[in-house]
């Protein structure tokens, strides 16, 4: 009798440890759960959900070189443009050349009709400008009036880029000899300041 006692004392007290142990564990788990998982999960849904910061395009002043009106010079006519990277700031100033001067005092060298295609650098400071085929095919010709196109596209992104030393005009996508038979465009070109008049 007193063994069966002690027996059933020693189990009791088994399954009473086996119980705290069983309790300890799960307490640890809720424990866990409401403020270790509860907080990570809140801590994960915010960096998920955090909206990605958008950088703001940089706005810029820069000058649009185009033809005088019965001259043989460039002009400059002021615009703004917004631009985050060198690339976008490069096609802005595109855009704006093709869109033509605002002023009556101006005239576009570049035949209408032209489009920009495809516009990419390179690290040694080239630009590649590639047009539709309208900036031939459309061109009036006249050795004064290739310079102008020319140098319009080219004074325009190397004199208000940095990152532009020279500009290669391709054609839809080719490298051409001329424009219209006169200025050879088969290499990059360098700006030609003295083109310019105020």
């Amino acid at each position: 009798m007193g063994l069966w006692r002690r027996g059933n004392r020693t189990l009791g007290l088994w399954l009473i440890s086996l119980a705290v142990l069983v309790m300890g564990a799960g307490g640890a788990i809720l424990l866990v759960h409401w403020f270790g998982g509860e907080d990570q999960g809140r801590f994960l849904r915010s960096q998920v959900t955090k909206p990605v910061p958008v950088h703001e395009a940089a706005r810029r002043r820069v000058q649009l070189y185009f033809g005088s009106v019965g001259g043989r010079h460039l002009r400059a006519e002021e615009r703004r443009i917004e631009a985050i990277d060198p690339i976008a700031a490069a096609e802005a100033i595109i855009a704006g050349l093709l869109q033509g001067p605002e002023t009556s005092e101006l005239v576009s060298p570049i035949p209408k009709g032209t489009r920009l295609l495809h516009l990419f650098m390179t690290e040694d400071g080239t630009a590649y400008v590639d047009c539709s085929s309208e900036l031939a095919a459309s061109h009036p010709g006249g050795v004064t009036s290739e310079r102008l196109t020319l140098y319009s596209i080219v004074n325009t992104l190397a004199m208000n880029l940095k990152e532009i030393e020279r500009v290669q005009i391709l054609i839809e996508g080719k490298a051409q000899a001329t424009l219209a038979g006169h200025i050879d465009i088969r290499h990059p070109k360098a700006a030609d300041p003295l083109l310019v008049v105020q």
